[in-house]
């Protein structure tokens, strides 16, 4: 039965919903099964014309689906005394055998039937694959690693210890998540919600991407989200780190085209020191306008402006300054003030609330230009 033809077959069943599902139903969902086992059909394929690059098969979806409506609960126990396992009986445990070129190392993996697994992929354990996963050649599923039900992942990728790759079984017409070829996911990250990862990206250690996470790039000062339409797209070659976990960053040119990314405890507590060499081009990202009247032309040691955890019901503005070979250190030329004595002509912080994500954000900038000697606009 070729693709076309099991589509058809899938769509009338899912559609229909018999009470009682025959041996002929039956053989058509295995059908459907080792196409996908063989990875014939899959959730998502490539798509040019898409703003993404993807596009859904929802009939898969469907046909995936309409698996866990046909099955029964079974015993797939080894040894049902020591360890039960019970579950439907139209997903058992995926049969591979070393003719496969998979590695599987012992130690409690799983992966489920009706996914691809191509040559060379490395399991380690415990790490699971879910029933209509794609997984390229020579790709490794690190310790604690889940691949969702409809993820699709390329060739050559690392998904490092812990990560979580969200399938998107349901809705059937939304996008799966796509991790494209050699992307190197960090361990304990997550990424979910249809997020597509373009190829030879890296995502730092503790990652988290979904449809409401914002991106910000800054090399270019693009914002990277997603929209109504379309999903979250991290671009090619990108390095995405998480800015959470109670510290504040500010970036700005470290030498004319590369930007720096300064980041900093939240309470200012301990010593910072961070190299930002000399840059001949000030920064300017996509909030620059609102710092257009902060632009500090003076002479003096340039004033990294940085907003961080105060002792009263506002937070402190930390002003720190640079010394002469150009190293950011809180403790030395270090003043405080509160954010409240800014004025609209000097104040380096903007602030505003977003209702729509719910949450407060303080915008820092860099002023005198970062340099190790005075002069020069600031950028914002």
């Amino acid at each position: 039965m070729l693709p076309a033809e099991i589509s058809a077959e899938i769509e009338r069943l899912f559609d229909e919903n018999p009470g009682r599902y025959t041996d002929a139903h039956l053989r058509v969902f295995q059908r459907f099964k080792d196409a996908l086992n063989a990875g014939e059909i899959r959730a998502a394929e490539p798509d040019s014309a898409r703003t993404s690059g993807w596009r859904v098969n929802p009939w898969v979806k469907k046909g995936i689906l309409l698996g866990f409506r046909m099955g029964k609960i079974v015993d797939m126990s080894i040894d049902a005394a020591r360890q039960p396992f019970f579950d439907k009986s139209t997903y058992p445990v995926k049969n591979i055998s070393a003719d496969s070129g998979v590695r599987i190392v012992p130690g409690g993996s799983s992966i489920r039937d009706g996914c691809y697994v191509g040559k060379g992929v490395t399991c380690m354990p415990p790490m699971y694959i879910n029933a209509g996963a794609y997984v390229d050649e020579g790709t490794m599923i690190d310790s604690h690693a889940l691949i969702g039900s409809c993820a699709q992942i390329g060739r050559k990728c690392h998904i490092s210890a812990a990560a979580q790759i969200g399938g998107v079984l349901e809705p059937v017409g939304a996008l799966p998540v796509i991790i494209e070829e050699e992307v190197m996911v960090g361990g304990n990250c997550g990424v979910y919600e249809g997020t597509v990862v373009k190829r030879r990206a890296v995502l730092g250690t503790g990652t988290v991407l979904n449809r409401s996470t914002p991106v910000y790039d800054v090399v270019t000062g693009a914002v990277h989200s997603a929209s109504a339409d379309e999903p979250l797209v991290i671009p090619e070659n990108a390095v995405v780190v998480d800015s959470t976990n109670q510290m504040v960053y500010a970036s700005f040119n470290s030498d004319g085209t590369n930007a720096l990314i300064v980041q900093a405890p939240t309470s200012m507590a301990s010593s910072v020191s961070v190299p930002v060499g000399t840059a001949s081009t000030m920064y300017t990202g996509p909030y620059e306008p609102a710092f257009n009247n902060a632009w500090y032309t003076g002479s003096g040691t340039p004033i990294l402006y940085i907003a961080g955890t105060g002792t009263g019901t506002l937070p402190t503005l930390y002003s720190v300054g640079f010394n002469s070979s150009g190293v950011l250190n809180s403790s030395a030329n270090a003043t405080t003030a509160a954010l409240a004595t800014g004025t609209a002509d000097s104040s380096p912080v903007t602030e505003f609330y977003n209702a729509t994500l719910a949450k407060d954000y303080l915008f820092v900038g860099v002023t005198d230009h970062c340099v190790a000697s005075a002069g020069g606009g600031n950028a914002g």
